[in-house]
């Protein structure tokens, strides 16, 4: 099964190793950093079990699981364009190299989210939750008293809420005018977007 925005990670037992992150980093989540650190660490443990398939010409040639020894010496887990890949340290045979996980190793090891997001919801941009929570809140009547209380609100939601990849407060205060969204955080209430002309 494809992955698509609404299921960050496909619902089949074998994962890709970009599955396996975007689990951790929007599911679970964990910092780009800190997840591709827990997975090659699980790896170097011999807790989690990388498998691959080698193809030369899109013949398979061989299949197995790679061994925790050559993650030191010969494989890494590797962030490019927000997509985590295995990268090799070393040459190794010509060929295509496949990697997979277990999806049920990496739940087990990590668990499941304590609110577990549902199959059809949407993953949205942090713009537009903001945007959402921010007319939600007003709704609710819920004002506060500074810019930098509500960024730390809205921070605290965020890591709650698994829709949503968390920002840090600083970056939610000095946030632009939404184009898309014309909603502007301005002390808790909404205002406009207004261009000067």
């Amino acid at each position: 099964m494809a992955r698509t925005a609404s299921n960050p990670t496909p619902a089949t037992d074998v994962w890709s190793v970009d599955d396996a992150f975007r689990y951790l980093a929007r599911v679970i989540g964990m910092q780009d950093g800190l997840a591709i650190y827990e997975l090659t660490d699980k790896l170097l443990a011999g807790r989690l079990q990388m498998n691959v398939k080698r193809f030369v010409d899109c013949v398979l040639i061989s299949a197995g699981v790679v061994p925790a020894r050559l993650w030191r010496d010969y494989l890494a887990l590797v962030v490019v364009d927000g997509r985590a890949d295995v990268g090799p340290l070393k040459s190794l045979a010509p060929g295509k190299y496949e990697y997979s996980l277990s999806s049920r190793d990496v739940r087990l090891i990590w668990g499941e989210p304590t609110k577990a997001p549902n199959a059809a919801a949407q993953f949205t941009s942090t713009k537009e939750w903001i945007g959402n929570e921010t007319r939600r809140m007003k709704a609710a009547g819920e004002i506060f008293a500074t810019k930098a209380a509500l960024a730390q609100e809205f921070e605290q939601r965020m890591k709650r809420d698994p829709s949503v990849r968390p920002i840090k407060r600083t970056s939610i205060r000095n946030m632009p005018v939404c184009t898309e969204n014309p909603i502007r955080i301005d002390w808790g209430r909404e205002s406009p977007n207004v261009s000067a002309g």
